[in-house]
């Protein structure tokens, strides 16, 4: 079996985060855009996006690193909730990305304001599972 030059892939393990940090800087790409599957996941990508934001605000600060990374919601998250408190759990949901991570030096923003990217999940091949009103009180 072949393994990677780093070894087996951990996204959470600080050296194989440091690693692809390096390395896209030095391919000159000055962010990453990581999905995100909601706090629930355990030890998983919540835990990763938060090492890589602790890693990439101890580079902007070392060695001045220019680099960004921003969360992609995935709203399949909210498949698994009853439709009648998918509002709240969205709310929930990007309260914590608020409050955890879109105020680190590391997180991407658009004139001042923190960007999360929301990836829309179709139901029974249907889109929608929040009604656009419903979208539009999370906004608020």
């Amino acid at each position: 079996m072949a393994y990677p030059l780093i070894g087996p892939y951990d996204s959470a393990d600080p050296a194989v985060i440091e690693y692809q940090i390096a390395s896209a800087w030095a391919a000159g790409i000055d962010g990453f855009v990581v999905d995100w599957y909601g706090p629930q996941d355990g030890e998983g990508i919540d835990r990763a996006f938060a090492r890589t934001l602790d890693t990439v605000d101890q580079w902007r600060q070392s060695y001045g690193l220019a680099f960004f990374v921003g969360l992609n919601y995935e709203g399949k998250i909210l498949m698994g909730v009853d439709p009648a408190d998918r509002e709240a759990a969205l709310t929930a949901h990007l309260t914590k990305i608020l409050g955890d991570y879109a105020r680190r030096p590391a997180y991407l923003t658009y004139r001042g304001l923190p960007v999360i990217f929301y990836f829309e999940a179709w139901q029974n091949g249907k889109p929608g599972l929040l009604t656009p009103k419903q979208l539009a009180h999370v906004r608020q």
